[in-house]
């Protein structure tokens, strides 16, 4: 909903569990949280003129009763337009879903996604990430994610030398990166542009035997989901599909879903790549 306004002194009202918002200041999505204190589903979106910069009174909004959280940057504009300062003003602690579309060009959105997600310390179990998701910083929020079952994000995401993260213990003792993730989706993918990397394809293979083999392992990925940018064209998958031992973690067990950009099966002979 664009364009609300509040009266001042507006009482809360407790009978709201859904909001979806676009405002154009961050005092007035703070107002809005303050107005509906029961909310459990919360989706607002920014576009690429809201004003970044919060009044000085401004306090922390410990948000309790949200559930699912969703954080969408619509548009960028010339300048770099960064949620930092209203996720500084956020702990959200039993948040299971979380939704960050942030901005490509803003170097500082995943340290302050970070620290957001280290301080409410939520037991997530969804995690859908876009934008700049080989900043090293993203890769910090991923150490945060001790519950999360399902990961969404870009491809681009497994071309960052940080992937190790998701494979290696940091420490002796310590856990795996997302040591619960059973179910991963990932868009991006285009013939010209970008093919699935092996290292997607041996994150999935490790995931899935190391879970017999170590003391303390991670869940194995039962799910991948392959998003294309094209219609009716299996080829940006074929490097996963052809990497030595994923079509023997098919067979026994691993489900594996293509789909073009509109969310429709793709067969993986299919070649077509005239758009509809």
């Amino acid at each position: 909903m664009d364009g609300i306004r509040f009266i001042p002194n507006h009482g809360s009202m407790n009978n709201v569990r859904i909001l979806r918002m676009s405002f154009s200041t961050i005092d007035e999505y703070l107002h809005c949280l303050d107005v509906f204190p029961s909310a459990s589903e919360v989706e607002f979106d920014f576009s690429g003129d809201f004003h970044l910069q919060p009044s000085a009174r401004q306090s922390m909004r410990i948000l309790s009763s949200v559930m699912a959280l969703t954080l969408r940057v619509l548009r960028w504009g010339d300048e770099p337009q960064s949620l930092g300062k209203f996720l500084a003003l956020l702990q959200v602690p039993n948040m299971k879903e979380l939704y960050l579309a942030l901005s490509h060009k803003s170097q500082e959105e995943w340290m302050h996604a970070s620290e957001f997600i280290e301080r409410s310390s939520p037991p997530l179990v969804s995690f859908k990430a876009y934008g700049n998701v080989v900043d090293n910083y993203f890769f910090q929020c991923l150490r945060h994610l001790s519950h999360v079952q399902s990961l969404s994000t870009m491809m681009s995401m497994f071309e960052n030398e940080k992937l190790s993260l998701l494979i290696e213990r940091p420490k002796l003792g310590q856990s795996y990166a997302c040591p619960k993730l059973q179910e991963i989706h990932l868009e991006g993918l285009c013939p010209r542009l970008i093919q699935v990397p092996p290292e997607f394809a041996a994150f999935v293979l490790h995931r899935w035997y190391c879970s017999g083999t170590e003391s303390d392992p991670p869940s194995r990925i039962y799910i991948v989901t392959l998003c294309t940018m094209f219609p009716k064209d299996s080829r940006p998958f074929q490097p996963f599909l052809d990497y030595p031992g994923v079509r023997q973690c098919m067979e026994d067990g691993l489900q594996v879903h293509l789909l073009d950009r509109y969310n429709r099966p793709i067969d993986i002979d299919s070649h077509d790549v005239n758009p509809d």
